[in-house]
């Protein structure tokens, strides 16, 4: 039996809501590391709640807490939660850890939850991709959710799209990217499968109009 979710109620109202997500002034972040770590090992039938996960949007820290949470095995049960959390954060400082951590090599088989939230980091691009898009439309960086220059997102959109986007077009390619098997598939053949359909998610969830090209 297949095992793998989609998080339904992420990926129908994400674009939704981030698009009618009201920006403000910059707020001090009122949570601390271990609240962070408290959620992403909370129980989501329907998926990682937006509206929780962005709670943590004004903490400077919490990029960084999240990917090192992700190194440590024993956070393997939750590290789906943790990917797809960074994804709804929608920051770009995210982005290259978060690929480093799909593209790991790992000396065995890895396991199921290793496999899923792996996986799950083509989503979280998605959701990264969805954030930029906004920001590029919004002028002063007080209004976006990355304080980056616009030429900073420019090259993060660029980035995002071409790497979703060529594990659609040539799914060979995972086989060249990961470093990694599992033994929930027969074959290499099917886990690369297995990424494209995640890249085909993200890419969808991600409303980006030069991906729309890609998938139409």
């Amino acid at each position: 039996m297949r095992w793998f979710r989609l998080c339904p109620a992420l990926l129908v109202s994400f674009v939704a809501v981030a698009e009618k997500l009201p920006k403000t002034s910059p707020q001090s972040c009122l949570k601390q590391p271990g609240d962070l770590e408290a959620f992403v090992r909370g129980q989501f039938p329907r998926g990682v709640p937006f509206a929780q996960a962005r709670e943590f949007e004004s903490c400077t820290w919490a990029v960084t807490a999240g990917l090192d949470l992700l190194k440590h095995p024993e956070q393997q049960s939750f590290a789906d939660n943790i990917v797809l959390t960074l994804g709804i954060l929608g920051r770009i400082e995210s982005v290259d850890g978060l690929v480093a951590y799909l593209e790991s090599p790992a000396s065995e088989s890895v396991s199921l939850d290793g496999y899923r939230s792996r996986s799950s980091v083509l989503i979280a691009l998605g959701c990264i991709l969805n954030q930029v898009d906004l920001d590029l439309t919004r002028n002063e960086k007080v209004d976006r959710q990355n304080v980056a220059s616009l030429d900073e997102l420019r090259s993060a959109r660029k980035y995002l799209i071409n790497y979703v986007t060529e594990g659609i077009v040539d799914p060979d390619i995972w086989q060249s990217r990961l470093g990694w098997e599992t033994s929930y598939e027969q074959t290499s053949f099917d886990r690369n499968l297995h990424m494209t359909k995640k890249a085909i998610q993200g890419a969808t969830l991600s409303g980006d109009r030069d991906v729309r090209c890609v998938l139409a």
